[in-house]
């Protein structure tokens, strides 16, 4: 029989058994959608980004960078591109080969490694707006972030309990 096995039962690890005793020991936390009257009034609607206008494509990084690197439209050398981002050969074939099946960079030269790219005018297009509706994310983002802390601060200085103080729970 294992040590710490009852008559047929599962061994229990000591990490679970602590984890089923501090889950009975854990505060209620407070509601996330439960906010004053005062702090009701005050909020606004949060405005959407939808999702055509952040380009999938271009949420990986590397392909953000790389798009940016050609914005200026102009045939760049692939080893300039790739020394600005530090990146190996086949990684950066890797992210130039997604760019280009989607029709957002050329390239030239003799077949892999390309000698030379450029960012085509629906490349710089999808950028453009790419980086609007991230701006409007980062916008909201911080505007959301502010708010919260305005609204903590004056709880802080009034002593108000009306909003939740957030997750009440300790750590395991």
């Amino acid at each position: 029989m294992l040590p710490g096995a009852r008559d047929g039962a599962q061994p229990q690890h000591k990490r679970t058994a602590r984890r089923a005793d501090q889950s009975t020991q854990r505060r209620p936390v407070a509601p996330l959608d439960h906010f004053s009257p005062a702090c009701e009034a005050t909020m606004k609607p949060v405005p959407s980004v939808s999702q055509r206008d952040l380009d999938p494509l271009l949420l990986q990084p590397v392909r953000l960078f790389i798009a940016c690197l050609l914005a200026d439209t102009r045939w760049h050398e692939q080893r300039e591109i790739q020394g600005a981002l530090g990146l190996p050969t086949p990684d950066l074939e890797l992210h130039v080969r997604f760019l280009r099946a989607s029709g957002y960079v050329h390239s030239r030269g003799d077949e892999r490694p390309w000698t030379e790219l450029r960012l085509t005018t629906l490349g710089l297009n999808r950028l453009m707006d790419h980086i609007v509706a991230l701006k409007a994310v980062a916008t909201t983002a911080a505007e959301l972030v502010a708010g919260r802390r305005d609204r903590s601060a004056h709880h802080s200085r009034t002593g108000s309990t009306d909003a939740p103080s957030g997750p009440s729970e300790t750590p395991p």
